[in-house]
């Protein structure tokens, strides 16, 4: 969550890592919603879960395309990220997609903590405190192009970063700032059914941020990161009032350069649970949860055997702004469990709208 000079997405360096409605037919005519109701019910062939639809423009949720990237702790690796993904960065409806279109979505997000635990969970004495802020943006495109029955898209996320960090037990000082690693996802496919969507991405993080190995904070990681995601949405009702999403990725990564340390692949969900209020707000729980499966590996590992874990919840609201067409969303997110990182709190903005 770093921004030059702007406060928004990636969430964290440390461990840091959009809905429609449905009626029985194709997406192309649209009908009012009873009682005068101002915003309109797009019917759909399946269902694409709540959509928005003002005259003739539908705003929807683009749901966890987005991954966002995050800064690193170059000169500490055992505290550093496994990986390049910020968790945080979605919820409600995590793994409901858009239907064909061009979007774009804006994170701010403030990550803040004062706390670094070791392995076991326990906090390590000391001055240890970390601010990152972000500003990301990330362009989805939808196509009507079918890819295994499901509509096949891309994305890409280019994120601008701000990092505050101070370890004091391994003499860690510095700040960092500038446009981080980006994200670039040319396989996605989702799919509507009925009840539920689905959504399925391949990506790769490209080593664009300032790297530097010498130095204690950096915007870039200096390596290569591969990541798959699987995720889907189930509507508990027929209304669809009731939601529960969840996404999962795993990470591969590279070799990063200077320090011959490969970081070990990282596993993460994140997950909502929505209660639509009315046809423009709603509501709910989210949080997320990190596994580090595989341990680093390389001649500069800093403590062999240890692996990051961290475990958050937290609460969402999703608000359509009908005069603007912006679907905005704001969360916040407490850490309550971690292990070889740091631990506290998020805060995070989005604002999507399609184009």
């Amino acid at each position: 969550m770093n921004g030059v000079s702007a406060q928004a997405l990636s969430l964290i360096s440390r461990s840091l890592q959009i809905r429609l409605l449905q009626v029985g037919e194709p997406p192309g005519s649209l009908t009012p919603l009873a009682n005068d109701e101002p915003v309109w019910k797009l019917p759909l062939r399946k269902t694409y879960g709540p959509t928005k639809i003002i005259g003739n423009h539908m705003l929807r949720k683009i749901s966890s395309l987005v991954a966002s990237a995050s800064l690193c702790l170059t000169a500490v690796p055992a505290i550093a990220e496994v990986g390049h993904y910020s968790v945080g960065a979605e919820g409600l409806l995590i793994a409901t997609l858009p239907p064909p279109g061009v979007y774009y979505r804006g994170y701010l997000v403030n990550y803040s903590a004062d706390t670094l635990n070791d392995k076991h969970g326990t906090e390590r004495s000391g001055h240890n405190k970390i601010d990152v802020h972000a500003f990301a943006n990330q362009f989805i495109w939808i196509t009507d192009y079918s890819l295994l029955g499901g509509n096949y898209g891309m994305n890409a996320i280019v994120p601008i970063q701000q990092q505050e960090t101070q370890i004091s037990n391994f003499g860690v000082k510095g700040d960092a700032e500038g446009v981080g690693d980006i994200l670039l996802q040319p396989i996605t496919i989702t799919w509507h059914a009925q009840q539920w969507d689905a959504v399925s991405m391949l990506g790769v993080w490209v080593k664009t941020g300032d790297y530097d190995s010498d130095r204690s904070v950096s915007i870039g990681k200096g390596y290569t990161s591969y990541m798959f995601t699987l995720g889907g949405t189930r509507y508990l009702d027929h209304e669809k009032k009731w939601a529960v999403s969840a996404t999962s990725r795993y990470e591969k990564n590279g070799e990063q350069e200077g320090t011959h340390l490969t970081p070990g692949d990282a596993f993460s969900v994140e997950w909502g649970i929505s209660r639509k209020i009315n046809p423009l707000l709603d509501v709910g729980l989210v949080g997320y949860d990190v596994w580090q499966l595989t341990n680093d590996s390389g001649t500069s590992v800093f403590h062999p055997g240890t692996k990051i874990e961290h475990h958050a919840i937290g609460g969402e609201v999703q608000y359509f702004w009908r005069d603007t067409q912006l679907l905005i969303n704001a969360a916040v997110y407490h850490e309550y469990k971690s292990e070889d990182t740091f631990q506290g709190d998020t805060v995070r903005f989005t604002v999507t709208r399609r184009l």
